[in-house]
């Protein structure tokens, strides 16, 4: 059994040593600031749960929001909003 296991690890090891040439990173990241990202601070982030207060949302502003990116309420999803 131990050979057995022993074999694997070296089988492994080949493998890493095949897949080295992600070690250099420094080469794929010209300029840093390509993919950081500037986000808020997390206090400016809240829950938002079954006992939030929520200001009144109509059908019409869903519909007004999905018709500026392309899309509209589908048949399941106008069920859910009207069964709340």
């Amino acid at each position: 059994m131990r050979r057995v296991r022993d074999g694997i690890y070296c089988v492994r090891l080949e493998a890493y040593d095949r897949n080295a040439n992600f070690m250099d990173m420094d080469d794929l990241v010209a300029d840093e600031s390509d993919w950081k990202m500037n986000l808020p601070e997390p206090q400016t982030f809240r829950d938002v749960t079954s006992a939030s207060n929520l200001p009144p949302v109509s059908e019409q502003d869903v519909t007004a929001y999905l018709q500026q990116h392309g899309t509209a309420l589908d048949s399941s999803a106008s069920k859910l909003y009207n069964s709340r």
